[in-house]
């Protein structure tokens, strides 16, 4: 990604972070990628999380409670991750998980999986982009990168590319 927009993404940064850089971002990014572990628990929400490198003052693992904190009105979240929707399922509300941790902090879209992702995920997720880089708007540019892997005797099945979802709370 960061030799498709090099140095900088639509005047926001491209960074490698951690928790505590994630918390203290200096402004709202046009798209956070979120490349990860992460671990859904199908008992609480919260306790589901992303793996991100540990540093003095937090432990590595951002969860539900502390996406919660961060200020994402507007910006687009990519969570090239596993199982990434995945969370209890409350009547009326739906499945509680990260992507939806992440829709609550005022973001236009979250992309996320709805099962484990190989390593196929990065060529869906490069596609992805290009077609943001022509302008494509994201439900459109998740559609022309299913495609793509479709047209791939090596990623045409659904594994590869039926597991990224996209949700625009919008």
């Amino acid at each position: 990604l960061a030799s498709m927009w090099p140095g900088t993404v639509h005047g926001a940064e491209v960074l490698e972070t951690n928790e505590s850089a994630l918390a203290e971002l200096p402004a709202r990014p046009a798209v956070l990628h979120v490349a990860s572990h992460a671990i859904a628990d199908d008992r609480d929400p919260y306790a589901s999380h992303i793996s991100l490198a540990p540093d003095s003052l937090a432990d590595g693992l951002l969860h539900g409670a502390e996406i919660g904190l961060l200020d994402l009105d507007g910006s687009l979240v990519v969570l090239s991750a596993c199982e990434t929707v995945e969370g209890p399922l409350h009547a009326g509300e739906g499945l509680l998980g990260l992507q939806r941790s992440f829709a609550a902090t005022g973001a236009s879209g979250v992309l996320a999986t709805l099962w484990p992702v190989g390593p196929s995920a990065a060529a869906l997720v490069g596609f992805f982009y290009e077609s943001l880089v022509e302008g494509d708007p994201p439900v459109t540019a998740l559609h022309r990168a299913q495609l793509r892997m479709l047209e791939n005797p090596e990623t045409e099945h659904p594994f590869h590319w039926a597991g990224f979802v996209l949700q625009q709370p919008r």
